[in-house]
């Protein structure tokens, strides 16, 4: 008798599938890209990448831009055009994540610039993703979206710095904006690498060349720079004790757990 009733529902959990996938093809409409201004046929942007989501149970990612935290579910944006989307955010993507699992024995040339605007790409899709009328205290450059595709050829004014972590301190994914640091707008962290970011805007009193200068000089990690090569061999580590920011770290890591034991919770109901 069980056997029927099983075949019954997976038909039915076929066809719900297949409706909501007909539904999200009908979402779709025309409309101004996020990236690059053309009005076109608009398509699902995650603000995790595909192949950075990996196993849900295992990879939880945390998004708390604004201040506000988004736990479990992925954030689907959805005003960036298939061009945009699959050809120049996708090769971010795809040379980001192959840097990250496995960083190449020969560097690319313009690998720093790559990862540099990789970074840009998820400062820039997370203040996009929560819904709220709040004044942002850190807004990005305007241009920043055009640079990043390889449209605007010079940079607006986003900097990165990059350093590595045991893995044995591997904490997965996040990323947060840091409300009250004198020196740095978010981070982003990777696994077991560490990006620290900043950028030009206009609640800063001091200029962003000055504050990456004071970064280099506390942070023990290497600028991403546009334009050359970026070696993982040859980034430094950071250490407990050379490590300036450990609360933000510390907060990043918090959410992390937090995250991890409401996805247990939701596997076990």
């Amino acid at each position: 008798m069980c056997r029927p009733l099983l075949r019954g529902q997976l038909t039915r959990l076929s066809s719900d599938s297949k409706r909501r996938q007909r539904a999200e093809r009908q979402e779709l409409k025309i409309g101004r890209c996020a990236y690059c201004g053309e009005n076109q046929e608009l398509t699902r942007e995650h603000l995790l990448t595909t192949g950075l989501r990996g196993d849900p149970a295992s990879n939880v990612s945390i998004f708390p831009p604004m201040g506000r935290h988004r736990f479990g579910q992925q954030v689907v944006l959805k005003d960036v055009c298939k061009q945009c989307n699959n050809e120049r955010l996708g090769s971010l993507d795809e040379f980001a994540l192959n840097w990250t699992r496995t960083p190449p024995q020969e560097p690319h040339p313009d690998g720093g610039g790559r990862l540099l605007r990789w970074c840009a790409k998820w400062a820039y899709n997370s203040k996009r993703a929560p819904a709220t009328d709040k004044v942002d205290p850190r807004p990005l450059p305007p241009a920043l979206p055009r640079w990043i595709i390889g449209v605007a050829p010079e940079n607006p004014g986003f900097r990165a710095i990059v350093a590595w972590m045991h893995p044995e301190r591997d904490v997965g994914i996040s990323y947060g904006e840091a409300a009250d640091d004198p020196l740095l707008e978010a981070a982003l962290v990777i696994h077991e690498w560490l990006f620290v970011l900043a950028w030009e805007h206009p609640n800063r009193e001091v200029s962003l060349d000055a504050r990456i200068r004071s970064l280099a000089e506390r942070f023990p990690g290497r600028e991403l720079r546009e334009g050359s090569a970026i070696d993982a061999r040859y980034i430094p580590r950071i250490r407990e004790a050379d490590w300036p920011y450990r609360g933000l770290l510390k907060s990043l890591l918090e959410d992390m757990q937090e995250a991890a034991r409401r996805s247990a919770k939701r596997s076990k109901g």
